[in-house]
């Protein structure tokens, strides 16, 4: 069984909390903050799964393009409108859709920010994703959270030993304290 492991991960203290269970599986986000652009951050997001069901089999997930949403809100879980919409001179690699099988007690995460917008000049931080660029203004004040949806409706019909459909509330990260972006 492989399992990868979770590397330097820069947003909290403790490791982010895992998704109550949907279908055996459970989620969760983790962000690393790469680069030394001073002025605007970038902050890489990565999607960690693991299967938490008590059967041999696998659990498989169709990865396509809108499964996952992302947003920023406030500390009050109200939805920030900071997103830019990616029409915007987005123009990165969009993967084509897979299959991720997950083994009998097995974890992964992955990569799934998507890359080439054109960010404002002067951000707290950046964050390319799916639903678009989130960002906030510099000197911005008050704490704000990634949080965001996972979600895989009508995938394939194939045969696959567990084939996963639902939606999962991904717990909310702080990534902002007011001041600074949150770092260990």
């Amino acid at each position: 069984m492989f399992s990868f492991a979770l590397v330097g991960i820069l947003h909290q203290t403790a490791p982010p909390k895992w998704s109550e269970p949907v279908a055996g599986l459970q989620a969760r986000i983790d962000i690393e903050r790469k680069g030394n652009n001073s002025d605007s951050p970038k902050l890489i997001t990565y999607l960690s799964f693991r299967n938490v069901t008590n059967s041999l089999g696998t659990v498989d997930v169709y990865m396509s393009v809108g499964n996952l949403v992302l947003w920023l809100e406030n500390k009050a879980e109200k939805k920030l409108d900071m997103t830019q919409s990616g029409v915007n001179g987005r123009n990165g690699f969009v993967p084509n859709p897979f299959w991720l099988q997950f083994p009998f007690d097995s974890s992964i995460r992955m990569r799934c920010d998507l890359t080439g917008y054109f960010p404002p000049p002067t951000s707290e931080f950046v964050i390319e994703s799916e639903s678009g660029l989130l960002s906030i203004p510099k000197g911005w004040k008050g704490e704000v959270y990634l949080a965001g949806n996972f979600i895989v409706n009508d995938p394939p019909h194939e045969a696959r030993s567990q084939r996963w459909e639902g939606k999962m509330a991904l717990p909310r990260i702080l990534i902002f304290n007011g001041k600074k972006i949150v770092s260990d």
